[in-house]
């Protein structure tokens, strides 16, 4: 169900934008940088990375993960279904793209596999549940009546 006003979905898309971004930085930059040279981005590490693309596309995530946001269902706990949602979201727009720049940057199999488990595990679910949380409970417009605390 899309949101049904424009200032619930950039809230929701927002908050769970810095949601990601800042699991995302201390993940991929602070705990594993060095890891990332040697497996992923062998060569060049992350001297190309583009901050401002690269937070215009969490940005673009954010915002289209809050525009298709799912209500939870009646009876249904909010965390669980933002959590499952944030990772449908991440096996439908993050895990297909993940691998086609893999394929490209010759990454090894335990970098792929190490970053893919991050994002469909933590990353995506956190921003699903930001997302969720934030439509569900701090926008009482948004809030379905029987949707369980």
């Amino acid at each position: 169900m899309i949101a049904a006003d424009y200032r619930s979905t950039l809230l929701a898309g927002g908050a769970g934008t810095l949601a990601m971004w800042i699991a995302a930085f201390g993940w991929h930059h602070l705990l594993l940088s060095e890891f990332y040279v040697q497996n992923l981005f062998p060569g060049n590490g992350f001297s190309q990375v583009s901050v401002p693309l690269l937070f215009l596309g969490y940005l673009l995530l954010g915002l289209s993960m809050a525009w298709v946001a799912p209500r939870p269902a009646p009876g249904q706990r909010v965390g669980l279904a933002g959590l499952r949602f944030g990772f449908v979201m991440g096996m439908v727009a993050v895990a297909p793209m993940s691998v086609m720049i893999f394929a490209v940057r010759e990454a090894t199999p335990v970098g792929m596999a190490l970053d893919l488990s991050w994002h469909l595990l933590v990353e995506q679910p956190l921003g699903g549940f930001v997302i969720t949380w934030v439509l569900v409970r701090a926008l009482p417009q948004a809030r379905p009546a029987t949707a369980r605390r």
